[in-house]
């Protein structure tokens, strides 16, 4: 059911945009260097991004307290200086202290955990030279306590460290612009979220090649992995690839959804992995926001998802990322006795979405940019489908899938569709605002394909929705699909959908935005698609009226 979106602060008009946006950029230039501005939708980590270590001392030249410096081989049993550095990172680590790592570091910290013992107003940092020498970790790590920050540390794991990686419990701990390589074997390499974990960063790393990209087997070794019991968590700005599972996987298991809650994955680069980019299991108010996955392709192990879900997690959000050269978007995979029904997709971009084998036309299993084999209640709102073997794919008969102000490119496999539902979904379905491209090509319930007259006088949907022969973006070169002043996707969508509102009373957020965090123009009609445009568009030739057809 749609409802009429009308949140306090959300509406303004078209002519107003280029004011507010002007506005806008005054104060963010004034912000911008003392608020992180995250993705869109994700809430600034309190911690973690903004923190400056204390400076090292001058003239270091003695043990200092407080400061430690720590190279493998040293002999100080105090502190340590740069002359005459300790061989181990002390173990606990009180609040307010600065340890300096030097180059490799062999010691393991697993059955002893690494303690730190931070505060809010004194946190603990770790933190490598930041030089040609830089800190190395060659064995596992597992840090545990309150308010730290690993950062300009690196991890190179092989095969030989049997399971070398960083693992990180507590709360507050941040590990960021770190390189963390890993091995062959699998469970080699890492960042791994613990059980118990809760208000932690990892910020503008590189996590690749944990485990071999190639195996033969699926040996399931994620980037990183979030365990159950974990909540506010914040992956930014990231780079994941070449891992054999998932870049990120989410998986709470047996614990159920409530397990792990409140985890935002923003702004990170996950590419090449052999599973998929970004995932979740079970868990609830997940959010995938301005994330860029590409180059994943079905193996052993996955079916070349981008991004995706299973076991029926709860509250999870798929918004304004750019998915491109996978062999399927995004994948509501099977719910499996889960519990969770809420899930959404809206203002993401899909392009050069291709399947390497045959393309299965008839079977609404078959993967596509948006394939929802699970859920309850999919809402898929103001996407861009270009270049893709199909649009929205689902076999299920249950709740419904909300598709308005989307814009759906001819499928290029054979005889597949834009929007294909097996089961008789349609009837509890909003379909409309839509523009498709050349021939409308749906499939609806178990009926043959259908084109948009059909939608229209045997479903009495689609009434507002246009079939074009162009497009006309101002440019579809690199996933950029701006709209022109004279496509139909120009002012024809509709503000009355509830994605938004539902957002901003869960989160308090407003992301009536458009995939660049333009702002959607809510009292009069929006772009179709993943973007707004964000000049005055008040001249220019009008767009084409919608074809309205009789209903039999």
């Amino acid at each position: 059911m749609v409802t009429e979106m009308n949140t306090s602060g959300l509406v303004m008009n078209k002519s107003k945009v280029l004011a507010i946006t002007f506005m806008g950029l005054m104060i963010g230039s004034l912000n911008a260097y003392s608020a992180y501005q995250p993705p869109i939708g994700v809430p600034a980590p309190s911690f973690g991004i903004d923190n400056v270590a204390p400076d090292t001392p001058a003239n270091w030249n003695s043990d200092v307290a407080g400061f430690y410096y720590v190279r493998s081989g040293g002999s100080n049993s105090g502190n340590g200086y740069p002359g005459n550095p300790r061989s181990t990172i002390p173990d606990p680590l009180a609040a307010g202290s600065v340890v300096i790592v030097e180059g490799t570091y062999t010691t393991k910290h697993e059955t002893n955990k690494l303690t730190v013992n931070g505060t809010a107003s004194s946190p603990v940092y770790i933190r490598g030279t930041n030089d040609t020498n830089r800190a190395v970790l060659k064995q596992k790590v597992v840090v545990e306590g309150s308010y730290y920050v690993i950062e300009y540390i690196d991890g190179q794991w092989d095969n030989s460290s049997y399971n070398g990686k960083l693992h990180l419990t507590g709360d507050h701990g941040v590990v960021r612009y770190g390189d963390f390589r890993g091995d062959t074997n699998g469970c080699v390499g890492g960042v791994h979220i613990d059980s118990g974990a809760s208000y932690t960063v990892l910020y503008q790393n590189n996590i690749h090649h944990a485990g071999d990209v190639n195996a033969s087997t699926d040996q399931d070794c994620h980037g990183t992995r979030v365990s159950p019991n974990v909540n506010n968590l914040w992956i930014l700005e990231n780079e994941y690839s070449y891992n054999s599972g998932d870049g990120v996987q989410i998986n709470a298991g047996s614990s159920g959804n409530d397990s792990i809650h409140h985890i935002y994955l923003g702004r990170n680069k996950a590419h090449h992995n052999k599973q998929t980019g970004l995932w979740t299991k079970q868990a609830r108010d997940v959010i995938f926001s301005e994330n860029e996955v590409y180059g994943h392709v079905s193996s052993g192990s996955s079916m070349g998802e981008g991004l995706g879900m299973q076991y029926a997690p709860d509250y999870v959000w798929f918004i304004f990322n750019s998915i491109h050269d996978n062999e399927s978007g995004i994948r509501l995979a099977s719910d499996s006795g889960g519990t969770g029904t809420e899930h959404f997709i809206v203002g993401n971009e899909f392009y050069n979405i291709h399947k390497s084998g045959s393309y299965d036309s008839s079977n609404s299993w078959e993967v596509a940019s948006v394939a929802v084999w699970g859920s309850t209640n999919t809402y898929v709102v103001g996407n861009t489908f270009w270049d893709v073997d199909a649009g929205i794919n689902s076999p299920r008969a249950r709740g419904k899938i909300e598709i308005i102000n989307n814009i759906f490119d001819a499928p290029s496999a054979s005889g597949a569709n834009q929007i294909f539902f097996y089961e008789n979904l349609i009837n509890s379905s909003p379909v409309d605002y839509n523009v498709f491209l050349n021939t409308v090509t749906l499939r609806l319930g178990s009926s043959s394909q259908i084109d948009l007259a059909g939608l229209q006088s045997i479903h009495g949907k689609g009434y507002n929705s246009y079939a074009v022969d162009s497009l006309a973006f101002v440019s579809s070169a690199n996933g950029s699909f701006i709209p022109s002043l004279t496509s139909a996707a120009a002012e024809n969508g509709t503000s009355n959908v509830d994605v938004y509102q539902i957002f901003y009373n869960r989160y308090g957020i407003d992301i009536s935005k458009d995939i660049t965090g333009a702002p959607r123009v809510m009292d009069s009609n929006p772009e179709i698609g993943a973007y707004e445009i964000t000049g005055d568009i008040v001249s220019g030739q009008a767009p084409p009226s919608p074809p309205i057809l009789s209903a039999e």
